[in-house]
């Protein structure tokens, strides 16, 4: 005689699934709000407050300092923010002379020399992330260069990625979009 398991009946099957329901509920729901309440707690606990902090740069000295680079006197209509959660993003605007845009980008890690490509467009360029601000809205103009460049971070040092966007359509004036990632 062969050792068979018994063939559990439709009403126990009933109650083994009404019980796995609740239990997945409660799986699918608690454990997401506990890691989410674990990252605010340890956010707060080691100094760094809220999980998104937004920073506001009007003045050319604190876009420098923030981005590690040197913006040439001529620079105006300047207009920053530093958006930190997990790694931090830099978007600046600003109009630079064209004659100044040399010793900006030396400043810099963008790769030379510029694209005149759209395909070599950053996307985050081409559409605006919600939460833009009014002067964020670099879109594609009709006569452009564009580039990309990368900082490895050594040690502790992040690696930073920049990325820029120049409407040179105005010949004394050009607008400059720049976003630095970390």
């Amino acid at each position: 005689m062969e050792n068979q398991l018994p063939v559990p009946s439709e009403y126990q099957l009933q109650a083994r699934r009404a019980r796995l329901v609740p239990l997945t509920l409660v799986l699918v729901i608690t454990i997401p709000l506990m890691m989410y309440l674990a990252l605010r707690y340890f956010s707060a606990r080691n100094g760094f407050g809220e999980l998104t902090t937004e920073v506001e740069l009007t003045k050319p000295s604190d876009i420098e300092a923030y981005g590690q680079f040197k913006l040439p006197p001529s620079v105006s209509n300047t207009h920053g923010q530093v958006i930190t959660w997990l790694d931090q993003r830099m978007r600046i605007r600003f109009d630079i002379k064209p004659s100044d845009l040399p010793a900006f980008l030396a400043s810099t890690a963008i790769a030379q020399p510029l694209s005149a490509n759209p395909a070599d467009i950053a996307p985050h360029f081409l559409g605006g992330p919600s939460d833009a601000k009014p002067w964020w809205t670099p879109l594609q103009p009709s006569k452009f260069e564009a580039g990309s460049g990368t900082i490895v971070g050594k040690g502790d040092e992040p690696t930073v990625r920049e990325s820029i966007l120049i409407d040179e359509t105005s010949p004394t004036m050009w607008t400059v979009w720049f976003i630095a990632d970390s």
